[in-house]
């Protein structure tokens, strides 16, 4: 395994920026004891021609710092920034183009880099100091003891392992198998206490990402298949609807089988479900019985998150996906709140 060991100054400018937080900082502040907070966005960058970066947005002052971790650090965070993970010492920026994971402190300085997974996708803590990274090279999830960040071994998975959610109530890991560059249909379930497969869920075509809601139901949102070769044979998205042991509750197929949804997140209560697809950003109640008509909000976006202790909606448009991007904040009625600038194409959403 090759980690590198990287010990590098604080730039203070950048300190200075994101401000510091008292110890009774109730966690929308960016410094103190519990280091720099806030959101952060993942800026994927242009696809093996430039790096990816990260924008730093403070909810209290409203402000965006741009470039963060090479302000902080003085290097490249890698090609395609495809993820943002977070423990409670740790930040792991995920740059999958390079085949790279850049581990940070708190404050954001770098302290190692692992790079021996080709095209690393999510990072996820598992447990009292491990971590799981998925990866599309080997099709398996990968575990590492955060402490000197070395292996703890390997569970294989299907083809393209991507997002995971960790059930609290049996210690269950759920790793979504997107099909990487091919496709793939399951989603499965690892034992994060033992390491240990447990088996694949069937769930459709290109599961990409998932949520657990109030009742402890695991929801599951699936792309679809799109055969580019004749659009007639393109087979629609899927939301699926599991108990904690796996066994499918309720099944909801979108009636256009071309549009792709995706970025399933939730609401802080667990009650609400948000996603994309073609016409904005979709809402829907996890008692629904039936799929929604009309957009929650109108307008063309390539990333989302939800805040875990505001509700506040994030949703980033690409624009040209050549120039710097932009995010947009609506509250949870659905009103703009704010808007800020982020780096080229800003796709993921991390909130500490």
């Amino acid at each position: 395994m090759k980690i590198k060991h990287v010990f590098l100054p604080v730039a203070a400018a950048v300190l200075l920026s994101v401000g510091c937080s008292s110890d009774d900082d109730n966690g929308n502040g960016n410094g103190g004891a519990e280091g720099i907070t806030g959101v952060f966005v993942a800026n994927e960058g242009p696809f093996d021609q430039s790096f990816g970066t990260v924008t730093h947005f403070d909810p209290e002052t409203q402000t965006a710092t741009q470039d963060l971790f090479q302000s902080v650090n003085q290097t490249q965070v890698g090609n395609i920034l495809q993820s943002i993970g977070v423990t409670p010492d740790h930040f792991l920026l995920v740059a999958n183009n390079s085949g790279l994971v850049r581990i940070t402190n708190e404050n954001f300085e770098l302290v190692k880099t692992i790079e021996d997974l080709e095209s690393p996708r999510y990072t996820l803590q598992t447990g009292p100091g491990v971590v799981a990274i998925t990866d599309w090279s080997s099709d398996a999830v990968h575990f590492y003891d955060e402490t000197d960040w070395s292996s703890l071994g390997s569970v294989a998975c299907n083809r393209g392992p991507d997002r995971m959610l960790l059930d609290p109530s049996n210690s269950m890991l759920w790793v979504i198998n997107s099909g990487g560059f091919g496709t793939d249909s399951t989603v499965t379930r690892v034992n994060a206490a033992s390491r240990t497969a447990i088996g694949d869920v069937v769930a459709s075509g290109r599961p990409n990402s998932l949520v657990r809601d109030a009742g402890g139901h695991i929801w599951v949102l699936c792309g679809g298949t799109k055969d580019w070769n004749d659009p007639a044979n393109n087979q629609a998205g899927v939301l699926i609807k599991f108990n904690r042991e796996g066994d499918e509750q309720a099944r909801f197929t979108f009636a256009d089988p071309n549009p792709s949804p995706s970025r399933l997140a939730i609401c802080p209560s667990g009650n609400t479900l948000y996603w994309l697809s073609d016409g904005g950003i979709f809402s829907m109640s996890i008692s629904a019985s039936e799929l929604p008509s009309s957009p929650w909000v109108d307008g063309g976006f390539y990333g989302l998150g939800v805040d875990p202790s505001s509700g506040n909606v994030f949703a980033s448009d690409a624009k040209d996906f050549a120039s710097n991007g932009e995010v947009k904040v609506y509250s949870d009625n659905g009103q703009l709140s704010h808007t800020f600038a982020a780096g080229i194409i800003p796709g993921g959403f991390t909130f500490k």
